[in-house]
């Protein structure tokens, strides 16, 4: 059975080749047909354009990607958002070319303007230039295009013909332009909140060393939430943190705190409540405690007697073995509440202290 299925295997390949034998100069025909002179310019074109397109539609997947945190997200969107500005700025100067032949006229392609805008979406969700740089460009963009229009050979744009010839095309980079108007057009925070997976206030803290975090104040304190609803919205969702955090699901409620903080950036006990989760309840390393005292340092500056958040302080200074700094913070936690618990930090970071007389202090 296997000789007679190998001999039938063998009669039909051989059937095919010499098919293909017989009608091989046909075929080569056809195809060298098939790839003419003007077809050949037309595949350039539409793979011009269809570079275009593809690289709009995976620069807005690197975006969503990058919202949901996922780490390819950033690459997507960096490299196909230059991808695409480079893509844009070609076929612009072809297209100066092409008018200048035809019509000795020099058109400004509307590829420039959807380059620029999405070089500044790009930069703005890289945070690579500050947004009054960003500004002055755009004001010399139009000093530039102001005198162009002075001049009787420019015929402008031409927006309006290239919607009509290529409506899906310039819906999908004129999206981009949008992108980048709104980038623009808010202020730092809601940017952020709408392109990044983290929240203002803890991206900003994050770029910010722990020597530095008046500055990183500063910028949280002057985008802050003005209205009355944000601080509602915090309250709820420190309710529902605590909520996920009794049912052990620690990321979902550092989430949800770090959204009320965003929200409510002066308010003392959400600052307590975050140290607190990332102190007791999550995977512990030296990235994460540094970043609780941070939150205890702020809590205390906002609320100066808040005794837990000077005792928190002082365990995860003892971590950090910093223990210069443990003692005081159990000095002072204990003076604004006796009923805290120190005696045994109090015998191994303040060895010339009497614990005991310390156990007996009172506010």
């Amino acid at each position: 059975m296997p000789l007679v299925s190998a001999s039938f295997i063998t009669m039909f390949s051989t059937g095919i080749l010499v098919e293909l034998s017989i009608k091989q100069q046909e075929i080569q025909r056809r195809f060298w047909t098939f790839l003419d002179e003007k077809y050949l310019r037309n595949l350039k074109s539409v793979m011009k354009q269809s570079g275009e397109t593809i690289s709009v539609i995976l620069f807005c997947v690197g975006m969503y990607l990058r919202k949901t945190g996922i780490p390819a997200g950033g690459f997507l969107f960096l490299f196909f958002g230059l991808l695409l500005a480079l893509f844009l700025v070609l076929n612009g100067i072809r297209r100066i070319k092409e008018q200048s032949v035809k019509e000795k006229k020099f058109r400004f392609p509307v590829e420039f303007y959807l380059a620029f805008a999405e070089l500044i979406l790009v930069d703005r969700l890289q945070y690579w230039l500050d947004p009054n740089w960003v500004w002055i460009a755009l004001l010399l963009l139009v000093i530039v295009l102001f005198l162009l229009t002075r001049s009787k050979n420019f015929t402008g744009p031409g927006l309006f013909t290239e919607i009509r010839h290529n409506p899906v095309r310039i819906f999908l980079l004129l999206l981009l332009l949008t992108l980048s108007i709104f980038s623009l057009s808010v202020n730092p925070r809601k940017f952020h909140n709408a392109f990044r997976p983290t929240f203002y206030e803890e991206y900003t803290r994050s770029k910010f060393p722990d020597s530095l975090q008046t500055a990183a104040d500063l910028l949280i304190e002057k985008y802050k939430c003005q209205t009355a609803d944000c601080i509602v919205s915090a309250e709820q969702l420190s309710l529902m943190a605590s909520e996920k955090d009794s049912s052990r699901d620690y990321d979902e409620s550092l989430k949800l705190i770090n959204e009320a903080v965003d929200l409510a950036p002066d308010e003392a006990k959400y600052y307590y409540q975050r140290g607190h989760l990332k102190l007791i309840k999550m995977d512990l390393n030296e990235e994460r405690v540094r970043s609780a005292v941070i939150d205890f340092n702020r809590a205390i500056e906002l609320k100066p007697d808040y005794a837990y958040a000077y005792y928190f302080r002082g365990v995860a200074l003892a971590y950090l073995d910093r223990k210069d700094k443990v003692c005081p913070d159990m000095k002072k936690a204990k003076a604004l509440d006796p009923a805290l618990p120190i005696k045994d930090y109090v015998n191994k970071f303040c060895p010339d202290s009497d614990s005991t007389a310390l156990e007996q202090l009172h506010p």
